[in-house]
């Protein structure tokens, strides 16, 4: 018997991908099985157990291929590295997290928003699937280098927050949580917006910043967006 090459695999896991990216937008994931991924490859059921040993592995490597990464310690730490006002450098970061992590969570955000939803009461199996999305860990490094900047520029004195710094970081959960949630609504499920408001990234990125400087006590006027560079 001929030897299969690395290319035939590959290309064969990438059908495999596609036949289930496929069915999860026909279906909510929590109707998704592994009986629907082989009826949509058209593979026996030793054939796609050959490459992939559960539905939550496929899952996986599907939100992973989608996915654009970035150096994000290097761009975390030249946004940080630079003299510039407090409140540019936290409008950097936040439009540096919709890069690197909204951008991946909307593109493949009906799979990521439904897995959420499916495993919410197995919070082991949830995390351990969290835990091997490759983009996942650039969100954790980015909000605790905003947090830390935030805090050493309240204990200098340049900061003066008008709430707790414990109400600040929640109100930041909460606002980029809404963002990320909303967003994949829209693109994924048309959610119809109140008041024929236009609900774009760009928009929503730059209120959060400037509604985050101003809990800080911080002076709005000093935040230089991208399009100004």
């Amino acid at each position: 018997m001929p030897k299969v090459s690395e290319k035939y695999l590959e290309q064969k896991r990438n059908d495999i991908l596609d036949a289930t990216l496929a069915v999860c937008l026909r279906k909510p994931l929590y109707e998704v099985s592994m009986r629907d991924v082989i009826s949509e490859t058209g593979l026996s059921q030793g054939g796609i157990y050959r490459y992939y040993s559960n539905l939550d592995e496929i899952l996986v490597e599907l939100i992973n291929r989608e996915s654009v990464l970035y150096d994000t310690t290097k761009l975390v730490d030249e946004a940080l590295s630079k003299s510039e006002a407090p409140e540019t450098v936290i409008n950097k970061l936040i439009e540096l997290w919709g890069r690197v992590v909204l951008d991946n969570l909307v593109g493949v955000g009906k799979i990521y928003y439904e897995i959420g939803i499916a495993y919410v009461n197995d919070e082991e199996r949830l995390n351990n699937f969290i835990s091997k999305i490759l983009f996942a860990p650039d969100e954790s490094y980015l909000w605790a280098a905003l947090l830390q900047f935030i805090t050493e520029k309240i204990s200098e004195g340049y900061f003066k927050p008008k709430v707790s710094l414990e109400s600040l970081i929640c109100f930041h959960i909460t606002s980029v949580d809404g963002i990320t949630r909303d967003l994949i609504l829209h693109k994924h499920y048309g959610l119809p917006m109140p008041m024929e408001v236009t609900f774009e990234r760009e928009n929503l990125l730059s209120s959060h910043c400037v509604a985050l400087v101003l809990l800080l006590g911080g002076d709005e006027t000093k935040i230089v967006l991208e399009e100004e560079k």
